[in-house]
Order: structure tokens, then C-alpha cells, then sequence
């Protein structure tokens, strides 16, 4: 008798499994301690899939995680509670999460205590994992960092310590121990053929300054396999911001440079895939002008998933002759060919209303707002429609001066500690 035969005898199997299927995190933590066999349930492979994929689809599972500094601790939104009418934030629509912590380092947010000459930094969240890298040495270090699911509350680390790198590098441009990098970028995301997690470095050395153009060392450890590569890549243009962005299987970052004539600037979205570990580049084309008539400026960027969907926040000069500005979020929708794209303007806001707002939106309600960041955190609300903001209170009691981590993810039983299984989908 197979285990899901003995769940219940009140209920037939696969009504049982779908319930729990609905269940939030915290719930099935409750229930996976009713019997032995539900335990081996919510923590099968299968389950936790299905578990998933589920929650992309529900509001209330995606969560807005809001970190303050000094971190006294974090606390998370109800996504499905954001809406173009709420006006403030209270205990009744939040959770207050136990802050991480390792042995040897006391809490993630709290960088004042962290260890002499280290730093923490955020890579992206992925599968309700989120991946904090960590360094001790701007030109030589360990990729290395932490995975937490703020949902389970479980907390790995990784590290290539102990990992033999596969390196596949040019002898002749080899970065030697000296060669200190211009830059490093981090980046996670999952790759679904290898069934593994993986993360990411750019590190960027100074080539050549006339035909802009940098060597890039590109380093990818996969968590799970325990395995480290290194190889070149060329990365011929300018980072428009330092975040990167994970969608569709692969890492997105906004780049432009200067086309020869020196007339103009091109845009383009730098591609890395997770699964085949080619990088590739994707021309984009923004409108040279808003509606406005004033030009397009390079000042504020901001790529994001919206939706399933990249977003960039850009700004354009109001009016040519004048330094008013305003700001303009576009979508970028594929058009049925994979390296094409175009661009649909979402949302514009007004230069009083984005200097009060800001550049960053976070998420997009069911209502159809938009949840943006402010320059110190704030938060506000836009609606689309309307095209009006309204800013998000919180209680005068929470000490909220300044923030550091601001992100949507969604709860799932994902583990740190995944181990790879790329034939899990045929298995019984």
C-alpha cells in the first residue's frame, strides 16, 4: 500500500492532497505533524513542486519583505492586501520574521555586526529563496553567500570552498593575482534542466577605453552539484544599474554604449542562461522622447519582474529647453521572436510626484496598481488608471528612517539544502 493511500479515510487522496495544496507555509508546517505520512507528503518533491507553482498564482503567498536600518527586525506584506486603496501599513496586515542568523554572523540585516572586513550583499530571490553573497576582499575572494527561506525559516550557506573550478579562460588574457576587478555583479536564479540552483559573478576588468570595452570573467557556482566554473565573456558597454534580474531562465542586466557615429546610444538587455551558460545580448529601443517632447535622459534606471514580465524605469527631460523632469515605467513584451522585443508604457509620473515616490516599482495589484519605493524607503501606491500616487503610512512607533532590503517573493518549502534531481518529474 503506497503512502498516499493511508492519508486519510475521510477523504479520498487526491481531495486531501489538493487542499493542502491551497495551504500556506506556516499551515503545513502544522499539519506535517499530524501523522507520519502527511510529513512524507508536504516534504516530497512532487508536493513541494506542486506546492509552488501554486503560490505563483496566489496573492496571499507573495509576500513584500521590508528589512529597516538599523534592522531591529523585518517584517513582511500580504501581497494579496496591497491594493490601490491602502493608504497604511499596521500588526493586523504584517508578519514579523525571525531574523537569520549564522554562527558567525549574528543577523543578515544587521550589518554593523558583522565580522572585521566582510560584506553582505543581496544576489535576487528565486522559488521563495533569497541569496545574500558575502566577500572579505575587493580583488580576491571566495564566492560565497547565504540562502534563506524567510517562509521555513531554513538558512544554508555555500561557499566554493573545497570546490575544484572547471576554468575555461583565454591564457593570453588571463587575469593575473594582481589584476584587480573594476566591478563584480551577483546574480541567482534556478536552472530547470539541471534541476539546480545557481549563483553568479561579474568581475569586470579594464580593457580597453576606446572601443569601451571590458573583460569579464564570468563565475557561476551551482549549489546543489557542489560545482564552480569560470570563463570568459565580453561585455562591450556601459551598466546602467548594479541589480540584476532573473526571469525566464535566465539573468537580465540594462546596458547601452555608444554607437561609432558617436551620434547616438543604444540600448540593450545583457542575457545570461542559466542552463546552457551562454551569454548574449538583446537590443531594445526606447522612444527618444516622451510625450512630452523632451528628450530621453540616462539618470535613473531601474530593471525589475513585474508579472512575470521585465520592467525598466526611465526619465525624461519634461520639456527640451527646461531641467524638469519626469519619470516613465515601460514593460518589454516579446514579440514571438525570441531576440525581439517592444516596449509599452505603463505608467508616467510627474518630476514633484517622482522625486516624493521615486524610481523603483516593487509590485502590480490585482487592481492594477503599482507598489513603487521611495528614496529612503517610503512606499506609494500608483494607479494606472488614474495615473495618481498616494503615499503608504506606517505607525509613528516603528522606527523607519532608512532601508535596506526591499523585495517580493513568494513562500514556498523550497530548501536551502536542495539537492539536485533533474529525472524528479518521471519519477513515481
Amino acid at each position: 500500500m503506497g503512502e498516499l493511500e493511508t492519508l486519510t479515510p475521510l477523504l479520498p487522496d487526491d481531495i486531501l492532497v489538493e487542499i493542502l495544496l491551497w495551504l500556506p507555509v506556516k499551515s503545513l508546517g502544522r499539519s506535517s505533524l499530524v501523522s507520519k505520512c502527511w510529513n512524507s507528503l508536504i516534504q516530497s518533491r512532487r508536493f513541494v513542486e506542486n506546492h509552488l507553482r501554486r503560490g505563483f498564482d496566489i496573492e496571499e503567498r507573495k509576500r513584500l519583505l521590508y528589512s529597516p536600518s538599523p534592522p531591529a527586525s523585518a517584517f513582511s506584506i500580504k501581497c494579496g492586501d496591497l491594493s490601490k486603496s491602502l493608504e497604511c501599513v499596521s500588526d493586523a496586515n504584517v508578519a514579523w520574521l525571525t531574523q537569520p542568523a549564522w554562527p558567525d554572523w549574528p543577523s543578515l540585516f544587521d550589518w554593523s555586526r558583522r565580522p572585521p572586513n566582510s560584506f553582505i550583499g543581496f544576489a535576487g530571490c528565486c522559488n521563495g529563496l533569497l541569496c545574500f553573497p558575502m566577500w572579505t576582499n575587493w580583488s580576491r575572494n571566495e564566492l560565497q553567500g547565504y540562502l534563506w527561506n524567510p517562509a521555513t525559516g531554513a538558512l544554508g550557506w555555500v561557499s566554493e570552498e573545497n570546490v575544484a573550478a572547471v576554468d575555461v579562460w583565454d591564457d593570453e588574457t588571463r587575469p593575473g593575482p594582481e589584476d584587480c576587478p573594476v566591478s563584480f555583479r551577483y546574480g541567482f536564479g534556478y536552472d530547470s534542466v539541471a534541476d539546480d540552483y545557481k549563483i553568479t559573478r561579474l568581475m569586470e576588468y579594464y580593457v580597453d577605453s576606446d572601443e569601451d570595452t571590458s573583460l569579464t570573467r564570468m563565475e557561476v557556482l551551482s549549489v546543489g552539484s557542489n560545482t564552480l566554473r569560470r570563463f570568459e565573456v565580453r561585455a562591450r558597454g556601459e551598466f546602467l544599474s548594479d541589480n540584476v534580474v532573473f526571469v525566464n531562465g535566465s539573468l537580465h542586466w540594462l546596458l547601452n554604449r555608444q554607437l561609432p557615429s558617436q551620434a547616438a546610444v543604444e540600448y540593450f538587455v545583457l542575457r545570461f542562461n542559466l542552463e546552457t551558460e551562454k551569454m548574449d545580448e538583446v537590443a531594445i529601443q526606447f522612444p527618444e522622447a516622451a510625450d512630452s517632447g523632451g528628450p530621453l535622459i540616462s539618470g535613473a534606471w531601474s530593471l525589475r519582474v513585474l508579472d512575470g514580465r521585465l520592467h525598466v524605469m526611465v526619465e525624461y527631460q519634461k520639456r527640451l529647453l527646461e531641467e524638469i523632469t519626469e519619470s516613465e515605467m515601460w514593460v518589454l513584451e516579446e514579440c514571438g521572436v525570441e531576440t525581439s522585443y517592444s516596449w509599452t508604457k505603463k505608467l508616467s509620473l510627474p518630476y514633484d510626484l517622482a522625486e516624493t515616490v521615486g524610481y523603483n516599482p516593487l509590485y502590480v495589484s490585482r487592481d492594477g496598481g503599482v507598489l513603487v519605493e521611495g528614496c529612503l524607503g517610503d512606499l506609494a501606491m500608483c494607479d494606472l488608471e488614474k495615473q495618481t500616487s498616494e503615499k503608504i503610512f506606517f505607525p509613528d512607533s516603528w522606527i523607519l528612517s532608512r532601508f535596506q532590503s526591499k523585495l517580493v517573493y513568494v513562500e514556498s518549502l523550497i530548501s536551502p539544502f536542495h539537492i539536485p534531481n533533474p529525472n524528479w518529474r518521471f519519477e513515481g
